[in-house]
């Protein structure tokens, strides 16, 4: 008797583990199509999820760099990731940077005051994820630690801390990284400079904020496109006068630039 049940036991062990993975695949697919709704069920009947990995990148790291429409979403306002942490996952120490646990991250500096300048797999330095977090006390906590102020992205978008803040248009991080030193005329792949980001979104406020740390007006990307150029393929036609108001030059506009996501 004990031998059978032995065995019945043991010929389940794939299916659990199928549904286990099912489900974590699904929790992935939900994220992808920020189904909030499926994030919230699956996580309800299996908390354990919120941790959950696939193909290397956990289920944070996955809402985290969700980018909607080619834009990307302040974690704050990334309903998405915040039914994630709604569930307290386990946080590495890049995610605690990315979500703006400073507890976290203090406590893991005490440790390793190295991880100021370490890089996630994703070519990210944890100065890159808390700039992009908007979070100016991890982010300040992290400069006071020795972290590169304009580490290049350890990816193709070659990208430093300043240019990932102004991704999802994070003014406080980015006003802090402007007043500790960040490069405002650094170019990234394609030579896109920070004001094409704060030009794309729409948001004058970091455009003014840019032009008072010494952006350049009129900076070009590899193709031509400038400021002007780069308001207009975001729909922002009143920024587009306003930097031409400014100064800024027109750049002819074609159909392959309107649609161009960065």
């Amino acid at each position: 008797m004990r031998l059978r049940n032995f065995v019945l036991i043991a010929a389940c062990i794939p299916s659990h583990f199928a549904i286990a993975e099912g489900t974590a695949e699904e929790l992935f697919a939900a994220i992808q199509a920020q189904d909030v709704p499926t994030v919230e069920r699956l996580l309800g009947a299996n908390p354990e999820l919120a941790s959950a990995t696939n193909k290397g990148r956990s289920a944070v790291l996955a809402a985290l760099l969700l980018s909607p429409g080619g834009s990307f979403l302040p974690p704050t306002r990334n309903p998405t990731l915040q039914a994630l942490l709604a569930y307290g996952p386990t946080l590495t120490f890049f995610e605690s940077c990315a979500t703006g646990d400073v507890g976290a991250v203090r406590e893991a500096l005490m440790q390793d005051a190295s991880l100021a300048n370490s890089w996630h797999p994703t070519g990210l330095s944890a100065l890159h994820l808390a700039a992009f977090s908007g979070d100016a006390a991890v982010t300040e906590l992290l400069l006071d630690s020795g972290a590169a102020i304009d580490a290049r992205a350890r990816n193709r978008f070659y990208n430093t801390p300043l240019q990932v803040a102004l991704l999802p248009g994070n003014e406080t991080t980015t006003r802090l990284l402007l007043e500790r030193g960040a490069d405002p005329l650094v170019r990234a792949e394609r030579g896109f400079a920070p004001l094409h980001e704060a030009a794309f979104l729409g948001r004058r406020d970091l455009v003014d904020l840019l032009l008072d740390k010494g952006a350049d007006i009129d900076a070009r990307a590899n193709d031509g496109r400038n400021a002007v150029s780069e308001a207009l393929r975001g729909g922002h036609p009143e920024l587009a006068a306003y930097l031409r108001s400014k100064g800024a030059k027109e750049v002819a506009i074609t159909a392959d630039l309107t649609k161009d996501s960065e």
